[in-house]
Protein backbone atom coordinates (compact mmCIF):
# COMPACT_ATOMS: atom_id res chain seq x y z
CA UNK A 1 0.00 0.00 0.00
CA UNK A 2 2.85 2.39 0.82
CA UNK A 3 4.28 1.76 -2.66
CA UNK A 4 1.12 3.23 -4.14
CA UNK A 5 1.33 6.32 -1.95
CA UNK A 6 5.00 6.81 -2.79
CA UNK A 7 4.21 6.52 -6.50
CA UNK A 8 1.41 9.11 -6.20
CA UNK A 9 3.75 11.49 -4.33
CA UNK A 10 6.42 11.07 -7.01
CA UNK A 11 3.90 11.85 -9.77
CA UNK A 12 2.64 14.90 -7.87
CA UNK A 13 6.20 16.20 -7.40
CA UNK A 14 6.93 15.77 -11.10
CA UNK A 15 3.79 17.68 -12.01
CA UNK A 16 4.68 20.47 -9.60
CA UNK A 17 8.18 20.67 -11.06
CA UNK A 18 6.78 21.44 -14.51
CA UNK A 19 4.50 24.47 -14.14
CA UNK A 20 2.09 24.97 -16.98
CA UNK A 21 1.98 28.40 -18.51
CA UNK A 22 -1.38 29.58 -19.66
CA UNK A 23 -0.93 30.83 -23.18
CA UNK A 24 -3.28 33.27 -24.83
CA UNK A 25 -2.81 31.14 -27.94
CA UNK A 26 -5.48 28.67 -26.81
CA UNK A 27 -8.03 31.47 -26.62
CA UNK A 28 -7.46 32.22 -30.30
CA UNK A 29 -9.12 28.96 -31.24
CA UNK A 30 -12.36 29.37 -33.14
CA UNK A 31 -15.74 29.07 -31.45
CA UNK A 32 -16.57 26.21 -33.80
CA UNK A 33 -13.97 24.05 -32.01
CA UNK A 34 -16.07 24.10 -28.84
CA UNK A 35 -18.58 21.33 -28.23
CA UNK A 36 -21.65 23.58 -28.41
CA UNK A 37 -25.33 22.74 -28.31
CA UNK A 38 -27.55 23.44 -31.27
CA UNK A 39 -29.47 26.59 -30.50
CA UNK A 40 -32.97 26.19 -29.11
CA UNK A 41 -35.27 28.56 -30.99
CA UNK A 42 -38.85 29.77 -30.93
CA UNK A 43 -40.83 32.41 -32.77
CA UNK A 44 -42.09 35.63 -31.22
CA UNK A 45 -45.63 34.25 -30.79
CA UNK A 46 -44.42 31.55 -28.38
CA UNK A 47 -45.86 32.03 -24.91
CA UNK A 48 -43.70 32.22 -21.80
CA UNK A 49 -45.30 28.98 -20.61
CA UNK A 50 -44.33 27.22 -23.85
CA UNK A 51 -40.83 28.69 -23.52
CA UNK A 52 -40.44 27.25 -20.01
CA UNK A 53 -41.52 23.82 -21.21
CA UNK A 54 -39.08 23.95 -24.14
CA UNK A 55 -36.19 25.01 -21.92
CA UNK A 56 -36.98 22.33 -19.32
CA UNK A 57 -37.38 19.60 -21.92
CA UNK A 58 -34.07 20.50 -23.59
CA UNK A 59 -32.28 21.31 -20.31
CA UNK A 60 -31.34 24.67 -21.77
CA UNK A 61 -30.69 27.94 -20.04
CA UNK A 62 -31.76 30.06 -22.97
CA UNK A 63 -34.13 30.28 -25.88
CA UNK A 64 -33.30 32.32 -28.97
CA UNK A 65 -36.27 34.07 -30.52
CA UNK A 66 -36.11 34.07 -34.32
CA UNK A 67 -38.15 35.26 -37.27
CA UNK A 68 -39.36 33.03 -40.13
CA UNK A 69 -35.92 33.24 -41.80
CA UNK A 70 -34.25 32.06 -38.55
CA UNK A 71 -32.66 35.48 -37.95
CA UNK A 72 -32.20 36.39 -34.29
CA UNK A 73 -34.80 38.77 -32.83
CA UNK A 74 -34.05 38.25 -29.16
CA UNK A 75 -32.94 35.91 -26.41
CA UNK A 76 -34.86 34.68 -23.38
CA UNK A 77 -32.81 33.27 -20.51
CA UNK A 78 -33.40 31.76 -17.09
CA UNK A 79 -32.26 35.08 -15.66
CA UNK A 80 -34.89 36.94 -17.71
CA UNK A 81 -37.57 34.81 -16.05
CA UNK A 82 -36.17 35.57 -12.63
CA UNK A 83 -35.64 39.31 -13.12
CA UNK A 84 -38.45 40.27 -15.52
CA UNK A 85 -41.29 37.77 -15.09
CA UNK A 86 -41.63 35.96 -11.78
CA UNK A 87 -43.34 38.15 -9.22
CA UNK A 88 -43.71 40.96 -11.75
CA UNK A 89 -46.00 39.82 -14.56
CA UNK A 90 -49.46 38.55 -13.61
CA UNK A 91 -50.73 35.61 -15.64
CA UNK A 92 -47.32 35.42 -17.29
CA UNK A 93 -47.94 31.95 -18.72
CA UNK A 94 -49.94 33.33 -21.65
CA UNK A 95 -47.73 36.33 -22.35
CA UNK A 96 -45.54 36.18 -25.49
CA UNK A 97 -41.79 35.70 -25.12
CA UNK A 98 -41.34 39.27 -26.36
CA UNK A 99 -42.59 40.39 -22.92
CA UNK A 100 -39.36 39.27 -21.27
CA UNK A 101 -36.78 38.62 -24.00
CA UNK A 102 -33.74 40.78 -24.52
CA UNK A 103 -34.19 42.18 -28.03
CA UNK A 104 -31.35 42.27 -30.58
CA UNK A 105 -28.84 40.34 -28.48
CA UNK A 106 -25.14 40.40 -29.17
CA UNK A 107 -24.21 37.49 -31.47
CA UNK A 108 -20.96 35.92 -32.61
CA UNK A 109 -19.96 33.85 -35.64
CA UNK A 110 -18.45 30.34 -35.75
CA UNK A 111 -15.11 31.71 -36.93
CA UNK A 112 -14.83 34.24 -34.11
CA UNK A 113 -12.31 33.28 -31.47
CA UNK A 114 -12.98 32.03 -27.96
CA UNK A 115 -11.37 35.18 -26.54
CA UNK A 116 -14.23 37.15 -28.12
CA UNK A 117 -16.74 34.99 -26.24
CA UNK A 118 -14.94 35.55 -22.95
CA UNK A 119 -14.46 39.28 -23.52
CA UNK A 120 -18.09 39.88 -24.42
CA UNK A 121 -19.43 37.74 -21.60
CA UNK A 122 -17.28 39.70 -19.18
CA UNK A 123 -17.99 43.19 -20.54
CA UNK A 124 -21.67 42.60 -21.35
CA UNK A 125 -22.48 40.37 -18.40
CA UNK A 126 -23.83 37.70 -20.74
CA UNK A 127 -24.19 34.05 -19.78
CA UNK A 128 -25.40 32.95 -23.22
CA UNK A 129 -24.44 34.27 -26.65
CA UNK A 130 -26.12 33.11 -29.85
CA UNK A 131 -23.80 32.01 -32.65
CA UNK A 132 -24.95 32.78 -36.18
CA UNK A 133 -23.78 31.68 -39.60
CA UNK A 134 -22.68 33.99 -42.44
CA UNK A 135 -26.33 34.69 -43.26
CA UNK A 136 -26.98 35.72 -39.63
CA UNK A 137 -29.13 32.65 -38.99
CA UNK A 138 -29.05 31.23 -35.47
CA UNK A 139 -27.17 27.91 -35.38
CA UNK A 140 -25.51 27.45 -31.97
CA UNK A 141 -25.47 28.84 -28.45
CA UNK A 142 -22.36 29.37 -26.34
CA UNK A 143 -22.77 29.52 -22.57
CA UNK A 144 -20.49 30.42 -19.69
CA UNK A 145 -20.47 26.69 -18.85
CA UNK A 146 -18.99 25.99 -22.30
CA UNK A 147 -16.19 28.48 -21.60
CA UNK A 148 -15.44 27.02 -18.16
CA UNK A 149 -15.43 23.49 -19.63
CA UNK A 150 -13.02 24.62 -22.36
CA UNK A 151 -10.62 26.10 -19.82
CA UNK A 152 -10.85 22.98 -17.66
CA UNK A 153 -10.08 20.77 -20.67
CA UNK A 154 -6.93 22.81 -21.36
CA UNK A 155 -5.62 22.51 -17.79
CA UNK A 156 -7.29 19.49 -16.16
CA UNK A 157 -4.33 18.48 -13.99
CA UNK A 158 -3.71 21.99 -12.72
CA UNK A 159 -7.34 22.59 -11.84
CA UNK A 160 -8.04 19.14 -10.39
CA UNK A 161 -4.95 19.23 -8.19
CA UNK A 162 -5.55 22.65 -6.65
CA UNK A 163 -7.85 21.26 -3.98
CA UNK A 164 -6.72 18.80 -1.34
CA UNK A 165 -9.57 16.55 -2.32
CA UNK A 166 -11.63 16.61 -5.52
CA UNK A 167 -15.38 17.07 -5.37
CA UNK A 168 -17.04 13.69 -4.87
CA UNK A 169 -20.62 14.79 -4.44
CA UNK A 170 -23.53 14.26 -6.72
CA UNK A 171 -23.35 16.35 -9.88
CA UNK A 172 -26.59 18.28 -10.14
CA UNK A 173 -27.17 20.97 -12.72
CA UNK A 174 -28.38 24.09 -10.98
CA UNK A 175 -29.24 27.52 -12.30
CA UNK A 176 -27.16 29.39 -14.81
Amino acid sequence: MEDGIEEELKIAQEQDAEPTKISAKIFREKIKTLNLKTVLTADEKTTLSEAVIMMQKNEGGSLVIVNKKNNVLGILTERDFLMKVLGKVKNWENEPVTTAMTPDPFCLHCNDIIAHVMHNMHIGGYRHIPVVDNDDKAILIVSIKDVVSFIFEQFPTEIDNILDEPFKGKHIREGA
